[in-house]
């Protein structure tokens, strides 16, 4: 199989893309300036690009105001935001990539009333899948850095 056909087509970047991720379930992350990566962390230290392979099935979710308007969510949007503000979660709320992993658990869940409580778990569920993807990059890091340390040349 040639290299090539792992690769996908150059996304938009500063967009957003869900694709697999290692634990075998589904990620949002950003996609990087050159359109071939992504990082699943805004914050300092943690945003390691990682290529985007065909094999992780990515799917282009444009911008936070595509997803909004493609997924009707304005109000979700909104009411989302002014909980941040009012919780006074300002990197929360500056921070794209928590405002779209919450806005998703907002449209997958749709189906119920738009509540403080179902705003709440949206917060929650953010915050819980930016610190497994913390965690799972320090378990790479780690890994890698053991194996260099342990080399024999």
């Amino acid at each position: 199989m040639n290299s090539q056909t792992l690769l996908i087509n150059r996304l938009t970047p500063g967009t957003f893309v869900e694709l697999d991720n290692l634990m075998g379930g589904r990620k949002i992350s950003l996609v990087c300036p050159d359109g071939l990566t992504s990082i699943d962390s805004t914050a300092v230290g943690f945003s390691t690009p990682f290529l985007i392979h065909k094999k992780f099935k990515p799917l282009a979710l444009g911008s936070i105001s595509q997803f909004v308007l493609n997924h009707h969510l304005d109000d979700a949007y909104s009411r989302l935001v002014s909980v941040l503000r009012r919780k006074e979660m300002d990197s929360e709320s500056s921070d794209c990539l928590f405002i779209i992993r919450a806005l998703d658990f907002l449209r997958l869940n749709s189906e119920k009333e738009l509540t403080l409580p179902l705003i709440d778990a949206a917060i929650d569920s953010s915050r819980s899948q930016q610190q497994m993807l913390n965690d799972l990059q320090q378990i790479i890091v780690n890994y890698l850095r053991s194996t260099q340390e342990n080399m024999v040349i």
